[in-house]
């Protein structure tokens, strides 16, 4: 399951051309997506919400589908 999460944070971040970071602790599945953007432009910042829930909805489908 852990790799499917990585492919989907990487997935989003190519169709937004959004670069998102991966913190992970596997041993215990933690894993910790950081979306980076520049917190001035406030069109980034509606972006990064949007990507946001689309990650939870995503991420959460495949722990409890």
């Amino acid at each position: 399951m852990f790799p499917k999460m990585v492919e989907e944070i990487v997935t989003v971040s190519k169709i937004y051309d959004t670069p998102i970071g991966i913190l992970a602790y596997a041993g215990d599945g933690n894993l910790h997506p950081l979306v980076l953007f520049d917190e001035r432009n406030k069109d980034d910042i509606k972006k990064v919400h949007k990507i946001e829930q689309i990650l939870i909805k995503r991420l959460l489908s495949l722990v409890a589908p």
